[in-house]
Protein backbone atom coordinates (compact mmCIF):
# COMPACT_ATOMS: atom_id res chain seq x y z
CA UNK A 1 0.00 0.00 0.00
CA UNK A 2 2.88 2.25 0.98
CA UNK A 3 4.57 1.86 -2.00
CA UNK A 4 1.54 2.21 -4.75
CA UNK A 5 1.34 5.62 -2.37
CA UNK A 6 4.92 6.21 -3.31
CA UNK A 7 4.26 5.43 -7.08
CA UNK A 8 1.32 7.68 -7.13
CA UNK A 9 2.86 10.44 -5.89
CA UNK A 10 6.09 10.47 -8.02
CA UNK A 11 3.79 10.54 -11.05
CA UNK A 12 2.58 13.52 -9.90
CA UNK A 13 5.94 15.29 -9.00
CA UNK A 14 6.12 14.13 -12.79
CA UNK A 15 3.75 15.73 -14.41
CA UNK A 16 3.82 18.64 -12.64
CA UNK A 17 7.68 18.91 -13.51
CA UNK A 18 6.34 18.36 -17.05
CA UNK A 19 3.60 21.38 -16.81
CA UNK A 20 5.56 23.71 -15.20
CA UNK A 21 8.28 23.24 -17.96
CA UNK A 22 5.99 23.45 -20.51
CA UNK A 23 5.16 26.73 -19.56
CA UNK A 24 8.21 27.90 -19.12
CA UNK A 25 9.56 27.43 -22.46
CA UNK A 26 7.25 29.08 -24.52
CA UNK A 27 7.74 32.55 -21.85
CA UNK A 28 11.55 32.37 -23.27
CA UNK A 29 11.51 33.12 -26.93
CA UNK A 30 11.44 36.46 -27.88
CA UNK A 31 8.54 38.03 -28.69
CA UNK A 32 7.95 39.60 -32.04
CA UNK A 33 7.45 43.60 -31.35
CA UNK A 34 4.21 44.89 -32.41
CA UNK A 35 2.98 46.44 -35.92
CA UNK A 36 3.19 50.50 -36.19
CA UNK A 37 0.09 52.11 -35.72
CA UNK A 38 -1.19 53.23 -38.85
CA UNK A 39 -1.57 57.33 -38.78
CA UNK A 40 -5.42 58.52 -38.22
CA UNK A 41 -6.25 61.16 -40.58
CA UNK A 42 -8.22 63.94 -39.29
CA UNK A 43 -11.72 64.34 -39.79
CA UNK A 44 -13.30 67.01 -41.96
CA UNK A 45 -14.30 69.75 -40.10
CA UNK A 46 -17.81 69.71 -40.12
CA UNK A 47 -19.43 73.01 -41.39
CA UNK A 48 -22.83 73.91 -40.72
CA UNK A 49 -25.72 73.24 -43.46
CA UNK A 50 -25.61 76.98 -45.40
CA UNK A 51 -29.38 78.42 -45.00
CA UNK A 52 -31.37 78.62 -47.81
CA UNK A 53 -30.43 81.12 -50.30
CA UNK A 54 -26.87 81.96 -48.60
CA UNK A 55 -23.81 82.59 -51.16
CA UNK A 56 -20.67 80.54 -49.80
CA UNK A 57 -17.08 82.08 -50.77
CA UNK A 58 -14.51 79.71 -51.64
CA UNK A 59 -10.94 80.49 -52.21
CA UNK A 60 -9.78 79.80 -56.20
CA UNK A 61 -6.67 77.19 -55.85
CA UNK A 62 -4.40 78.53 -59.23
CA UNK A 63 -3.00 76.02 -61.25
CA UNK A 64 0.76 75.65 -61.51
CA UNK A 65 1.69 76.88 -65.29
CA UNK A 66 5.04 75.45 -66.97
CA UNK A 67 7.49 78.49 -67.59
CA UNK A 68 7.42 79.08 -71.19
CA UNK A 69 10.09 78.28 -73.76
CA UNK A 70 11.94 81.81 -74.28
CA UNK A 71 12.10 82.23 -70.39
CA UNK A 72 14.14 79.12 -70.08
CA UNK A 73 16.26 80.01 -73.14
CA UNK A 74 17.13 83.42 -71.60
CA UNK A 75 17.49 81.73 -68.15
CA UNK A 76 20.63 79.95 -69.91
CA UNK A 77 22.21 81.66 -72.62
CA UNK A 78 24.57 80.15 -75.05
CA UNK A 79 28.60 80.75 -74.63
CA UNK A 80 28.34 82.96 -77.76
CA UNK A 81 25.46 85.05 -76.39
CA UNK A 82 27.72 85.74 -72.72
CA UNK A 83 31.04 86.29 -74.38
CA UNK A 84 29.17 89.11 -76.81
CA UNK A 85 27.65 90.79 -73.71
CA UNK A 86 30.68 90.81 -71.45
CA UNK A 87 32.77 92.37 -74.74
CA UNK A 88 29.90 95.38 -74.93
CA UNK A 89 30.29 95.79 -71.11
CA UNK A 90 33.94 96.32 -71.50
CA UNK A 91 33.56 98.61 -74.50
CA UNK A 92 31.30 100.50 -72.72
CA UNK A 93 33.38 100.75 -69.38
CA UNK A 94 36.07 102.36 -71.48
CA UNK A 95 34.19 104.73 -73.47
CA UNK A 96 34.25 108.64 -71.57
CA UNK A 97 31.25 110.07 -71.40
CA UNK A 98 30.92 113.64 -71.58
CA UNK A 99 30.59 114.87 -67.90
CA UNK A 100 34.14 113.10 -67.69
CA UNK A 101 35.96 115.02 -70.51
CA UNK A 102 38.40 117.70 -69.43
CA UNK A 103 38.74 120.81 -70.77
CA UNK A 104 42.81 121.07 -71.53
CA UNK A 105 44.52 124.13 -72.58
CA UNK A 106 47.47 124.46 -74.37
CA UNK A 107 47.87 127.97 -74.97
CA UNK A 108 50.49 128.70 -71.85
CA UNK A 109 52.00 125.64 -72.67
CA UNK A 110 55.69 125.95 -74.52
CA UNK A 111 55.38 124.55 -78.04
CA UNK A 112 56.99 121.15 -77.92
CA UNK A 113 58.11 121.03 -82.06
CA UNK A 114 60.16 124.24 -81.09
CA UNK A 115 63.76 123.97 -80.41
CA UNK A 116 64.96 124.85 -77.04
CA UNK A 117 67.80 126.65 -77.51
CA UNK A 118 66.64 130.00 -79.43
CA UNK A 119 69.11 131.26 -81.81
CA UNK A 120 69.70 134.99 -82.18
CA UNK A 121 67.80 137.11 -85.09
CA UNK A 122 70.69 137.15 -88.18
CA UNK A 123 72.14 140.15 -88.75
CA UNK A 124 72.76 142.30 -91.90
CA UNK A 125 75.88 142.34 -93.42
CA UNK A 126 76.56 145.41 -92.76
CA UNK A 127 76.39 144.73 -88.85
CA UNK A 128 78.64 141.74 -88.85
CA UNK A 129 80.76 143.85 -90.31
CA UNK A 130 80.52 146.41 -88.37
CA UNK A 131 80.78 144.25 -85.27
CA UNK A 132 83.86 142.39 -86.60
CA UNK A 133 86.18 145.17 -88.09
CA UNK A 134 84.10 148.38 -87.47
CA UNK A 135 85.23 151.54 -89.37
CA UNK A 136 85.75 155.07 -87.48
CA UNK A 137 82.75 156.53 -89.43
CA UNK A 138 80.47 153.60 -87.86
CA UNK A 139 81.36 155.37 -84.13
CA UNK A 140 78.59 157.88 -84.69
CA UNK A 141 75.33 158.54 -85.03
CA UNK A 142 73.88 159.39 -88.70
CA UNK A 143 72.46 162.55 -87.53
CA UNK A 144 75.83 163.84 -85.99
CA UNK A 145 77.48 163.45 -89.42
CA UNK A 146 77.81 167.31 -91.28
CA UNK A 147 77.59 166.96 -95.73
CA UNK A 148 80.32 169.43 -95.82
CA UNK A 149 80.52 168.65 -99.61
CA UNK A 150 79.05 166.50 -102.94
CA UNK A 151 81.39 165.36 -105.97
CA UNK A 152 79.17 164.78 -109.26
CA UNK A 153 80.69 162.17 -111.16
CA UNK A 154 79.77 160.29 -114.32
CA UNK A 155 78.34 157.45 -112.93
CA UNK A 156 78.09 158.08 -109.55
CA UNK A 157 78.05 161.07 -106.83
CA UNK A 158 80.70 161.05 -103.63
CA UNK A 159 79.86 163.44 -101.08
CA UNK A 160 82.34 164.89 -98.02
CA UNK A 161 81.16 164.15 -94.07
CA UNK A 162 82.23 165.53 -91.43
CA UNK A 163 81.73 163.57 -87.98
CA UNK A 164 81.75 164.87 -84.33
CA UNK A 165 85.50 165.00 -83.71
CA UNK A 166 86.22 167.33 -87.02
CA UNK A 167 87.47 164.61 -88.91
CA UNK A 168 86.21 164.29 -92.92
CA UNK A 169 85.12 161.12 -95.05
CA UNK A 170 84.13 160.39 -98.23
CA UNK A 171 81.41 158.33 -98.44
CA UNK A 172 79.68 156.46 -101.65
CA UNK A 173 76.60 154.85 -102.77
CA UNK A 174 76.98 151.17 -100.46
CA UNK A 175 79.16 152.04 -98.19
CA UNK A 176 78.60 151.63 -94.37
CA UNK A 177 77.23 154.76 -91.98
CA UNK A 178 76.88 155.86 -88.71
CA UNK A 179 76.66 153.66 -85.29
CA UNK A 180 72.70 152.60 -86.35
CA UNK A 181 74.05 149.50 -89.03
CA UNK A 182 73.25 152.54 -91.65
CA UNK A 183 74.29 152.33 -95.53
CA UNK A 184 74.47 154.59 -97.93
CA UNK A 185 71.43 153.80 -99.87
CA UNK A 186 72.24 157.20 -102.67
CA UNK A 187 73.70 160.56 -102.83
CA UNK A 188 72.41 163.81 -104.83
CA UNK A 189 73.81 167.01 -105.84
CA UNK A 190 72.27 168.48 -102.10
CA UNK A 191 71.72 165.19 -99.82
CA UNK A 192 73.09 161.84 -98.72
CA UNK A 193 70.80 159.62 -98.01
CA UNK A 194 71.24 156.61 -95.27
CA UNK A 195 68.87 153.66 -94.87
CA UNK A 196 69.26 152.20 -91.13
CA UNK A 197 67.88 148.99 -89.82
CA UNK A 198 66.73 148.33 -86.31
CA UNK A 199 65.09 145.94 -83.95
CA UNK A 200 62.17 146.95 -82.50
CA UNK A 201 60.71 145.30 -79.46
CA UNK A 202 59.60 142.40 -80.74
CA UNK A 203 62.28 141.53 -82.17
CA UNK A 204 61.39 142.34 -86.13
CA UNK A 205 63.74 144.27 -88.05
CA UNK A 206 62.75 147.37 -89.51
CA UNK A 207 64.16 150.20 -92.04
CA UNK A 208 64.17 154.15 -91.74
CA UNK A 209 65.57 157.07 -94.20
CA UNK A 210 68.05 159.14 -92.44
CA UNK A 211 68.78 162.39 -95.09
CA UNK A 212 71.77 164.26 -94.44
CA UNK A 213 71.65 168.09 -96.52
CA UNK A 214 74.63 169.47 -97.82
CA UNK A 215 75.32 172.69 -95.72
CA UNK A 216 74.66 176.23 -98.27
CA UNK A 217 77.41 178.93 -97.76
CA UNK A 218 76.17 182.38 -96.68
Amino acid sequence: MIKRSSKISSVLRCGLLIFLLSIAIPGCKKEAPPPAAAPVKPLPAKTAPAAPGAVTATTPVKPLQAAPSSARKAAAPTPASAQKAVQNQISTAKLPTAAAAVNLDFTSKRDPFKPFVQTPPKQSAGAKSRTRDPLPIQKFDTEKFRVSGIITGIKENSALVIDPGGKGHIVKEGMPFGANDGRVKRVTNTTVEVEESFSDDFGKVRKRLVKLTLLRKK
